[in-house]
């Protein structure tokens, strides 16, 4: 029994800190309107860290956010109309992502808007991609990225401008071994997204796609909620379905049926700015005002001391003080210039008494050469003159030799015929 109690006072406290991290992460209690009316379409995954995203079910081979519907121009813009059940929340809220394990995945936000994608166009094509969850939206700025991120060309989904306007794109779409080609001579247009009394669509100029499409564009207004307030002759409308929050009940995450992820993700939660980020980033821009107020009386107190201190300061030691920055910058370049010159002119004169040094030792020292060579030659001569003389020597003995051998060779010559006469 005591075992039982404790383990169910474990699970409790574990259940608690889910509860704790599950709102935290998921921002705020909003959450729980996503997934009441999310579950029945797809999964919700808790990755690591307690991040809590969404999976819709059966994705067909090829199937995309942004894939399966029309656009329209309205007076927020260019709004994506789509019949997929789900595509009233994850294509108005929120951001997509696609993971190499998991595919495609919705990371909530509760910010509405017409669309959150990205625009490329050229003179053929005009194309659009989802927002990843970094891409935030800041009032005033539009769209700004908390990473260094580029969208995949993958990810891409390319029309020509006459195909803009079907309500069919899947036939009409550039196929993926042409994005890449088509991805590369397009340019993306900055400040799709904006805000006039709610986020705006901006998106391609609606006179671009006029002129380059040969139709003409017929608005239709955005009408919140079920009160359908057309009349005739009036400007057809498109009747919005946006989330509920202030209705929404709060579910306990006990209730909740959330798949643990079986791997870890490549989401960046840490740059992910939803949620608890989000609301963290809202209170200090409240107190904004009030760290500007606390700021203000700091710089005063030190007004106040400073100049009681000058107040106090001889007049001879505040003549410098009163020095502007430019006259002090001045002084001090007058004399870098002036230690630089110095230097210089010392480096010269260094240089020009070692010329000097040089030349007067070049002087001093060439009589000593010559004298050596002199007394050098004087001793190598003699040695010349008995070397030649030895030779002239062994010359003249050798022609003594063979004038000797050829008079006792006559003279043996002549003994010889004389005993033969005889």
């Amino acid at each position: 029994m005591k075992t039982k109690i404790i383990l169910t006072a474990i699970l409790f406290v574990i259940l608690a800190g889910m509860v704790e991290r599950t709102e935290a992460r998921s921002g705020n209690a909003h959450f729980s309107y996503f997934y009441e009316n999310l579950r029945g379409h797809g999964r919700w995954i808790v990755l690591d860290d307690d991040f809590i995203v969404w999976q819709p079910y059966r994705m067909r081979a090829g199937w995309a956010p942004y894939y399966s519907g029309s656009w329209v121009w309205t007076d927020y813009g260019w709004y994506w109309d789509t019949d997929e059940p789900f595509g009233y929340i994850v294509y108005h809220y929120g951001r997509w992502h696609y993971d190499d394990y998991y595919g495609w995945i919705w990371v909530p936000d509760y910010e509405w808007a017409p669309a959150w994608v990205d625009w490329r166009y050229n003179d053929d094509y005009i194309g659009w991609a989802p927002l990843p969850p970094y891409a935030q939206f800041r009032r005033g700025s539009g769209i700004y990225f908390t990473i260094n991120f580029q969208i995949n060309y993958v990810h891409w989904h390319f029309v020509k401008y006459r195909d803009f306007h079907g309500p069919y794109f899947e036939r009409n779409y550039v196929p993926s071994h042409y994005k890449y080609r088509v991805y590369n001579n397009t340019r993306r247009e900055e400040g799709g997204l904006y805000y006039d009394n709610g986020v705006r669509n901006r998106g391609i100029d609606r006179s671009i796609v006029e002129r380059r499409s040969g139709k003409t564009l017929r608005q239709r207004d955005l009408q919140f909620g079920n009160n359908d307030e057309r009349k005739p002759g009036a400007i057809e409308r498109i009747n919005v379905r946006r989330a509920d929050f202030e209705n929404a009940r709060t579910i306990d995450v006990r209730e909740m049926k959330l798949e643990t992820g079986k791997t870890r993700s490549s989401l960046k939660i840490q740059n992910i700015e939803i949620g608890e980020k989000r609301s963290r980033l809202n209170e200090e821009r409240e107190r904004k005002p009030e760290i500007k107020e606390r700021n203000k009386d700091v710089n005063t107190n030190e007004n106040n001391e400073r100049q009681r201190v000058e107040r106090q300061t001889p007049v001879t030691d505040r003549t410098d003080d009163r020095t502007t920055p430019i006259q002090l910058e001045r002084k001090q370049a007058e004399e870098r210039k002036t230690e630089l010159n110095r230097n210089s002119g010392s480096r010269e004169m260094n240089k020009s008494e070692s010329v000097n040094r040089t030349s007067e030792r070049q002087k001093t020292e060439a009589p000593a050469v010559n004298e050596k060579s002199r007394e050098r030659n004087r001793e190598v001569a003699p040695l010349r003159e008995s070397k030649a003389s030895r030779e002239n020597e062994s010359v003249r003995t050798r022609e003594n030799t063979r004038t000797n051998k050829s008079g006792e060779s006559e003279r043996t010559g002549t003994r010889t015929k004389e005993r033969e006469r005889r």
